[in-house]
């Protein structure tokens, strides 16, 4: 149960009350120097329980990096990725959630919330940033944790429910299905160390961002140019198509080291993107295999206007393969 600090205060309050009157009660007959030394001890002991009090508060410190899981009750899983600012009771930072079955998945989320002594409570307020498929409802989560503390090491559990909201990409809405179904967290405080760990303590690896994750996959390819092409434009806008039968084939494209989109699938239906050629220097565009369809390999059609003129690359990878482009500014005649 979460206590409101207006109910905090009424019953601290009438708490002292009760205490004090049971004081005066009970030393109601003493001689009035004795009953202002023990009212005087009381008032000490109740300072010095207060400073103790405030001491312990002091110490639970959210504030920092945090990292951990959550699951839904239908067995979904989601990295965590969260940083908090404590301000007093006050909690506000972000967390990102990254899907476990597909870790180009993910949103980035702005959350705010409340300490409750070792009791906490904080809600998503909006989407920072996501990357999802059309069909992806990201829920709204209200979480309610319970610090606990080992020493100098700090986890919060709990579980987070949610009251009806969703978001699909970074817009709210009402949701009257079922598919938000709550869930429990659990997210450990990463403490940064003040000197080099020794050989056997616990190493905090770091958690790649899905671009980063997508890059390290392509690096464990092999990359093979398909055609090298010089244009005069300063930008350019991609089409890609599937190259013959529509059989499931589905895409990432990166441009210059940048993911420009991922897990796309090809159809009649071009994906238009829109590029910059940077001057004096090769730029490179390479398709990235997600699966190789229902007829291998993966292939893919790319058209491009430069001016008037029209290019026409027929790209071809699979799962030990990517397909690259290298396009370079052309001199001016």
């Amino acid at each position: 149960m979460v206590i409101k600090n207006n109910e905090m205060q009424r019953h601290g309050e009438i708490l002292g009350e009760g205490e004090a009157g049971k004081l005066f009660a009970i030393h109601g007959s003493m001689p009035a120097q004795n009953l202002l030394q023990t009212y005087s001890q009381w008032l000490c002991s109740m300072a010095l329980c207060l400073l103790c009090f405030t001491r312990t508060q002091a110490q639970a410190n959210l504030s920092g990096d945090w990292q951990g899981i959550t699951k839904e009750d239908t067995g979904n899983g989601f990295s965590l990725v969260m940083h908090l600012e404590q301000r007093g009771d006050s909690l506000l930072g972000s967390m990102q959630e990254i899907s476990q079955n597909d870790r180009s998945t993910y949103a980035l989320k702005r959350i705010g919330g409340r300490l409750y002594g070792d009791s906490l409570q904080f809600t998503d307020l909006f989407i920072i940033n996501e990357n999802s498929e059309k069909n992806v409802l990201w829920c709204r989560k209200t979480s309610f944790g319970k610090l606990i503390r080992t020493g100098e090491a700090m986890r919060i559990e709990g579980s987070w429910m949610n009251e009806g909201e969703v978001f699909r990409k970074t817009r709210l809405r009402v949701y009257d299905g079922d598919g938000c179904r709550p869930g429990n967290f659990i997210l450990y405080k990463i403490k940064i160390p003040d000197t080099v760990p020794k050989p056997d303590s616990p190493v905090v690896q770091k958690q790649l961002t899905p671009e980063e994750a997508m890059l390290k996959k392509v690096a464990a390819r092999k990359s093979t140019v398909s055609q090298r092409i010089e244009v005069f434009s300063d930008s350019l806008t991609l089409l890609f198509y599937d190259n013959g039968e529509i059989d499931g084939d589905t895409i990432t494209v990166i441009y210059n080291a940048r993911v420009l989109f991922a897990h796309k699938g090809l159809t009649a239906t071009p994906l238009l993107i829109k590029v910059p050629v940077a001057p004096g220097s090769e730029n490179k565009l390479l398709m990235f295999a997600d699966n190789e369809g229902s007829i291998p390999p993966n292939t893919a059609l790319l058209i491009f206007y430069d001016g008037k003129e029209e290019h026409a690359v027929h790209l071809d990878a699979d799962e030990g393969k990517n397909a690259v482009v290298i396009i370079s500014e052309g001199k001016k005649k």
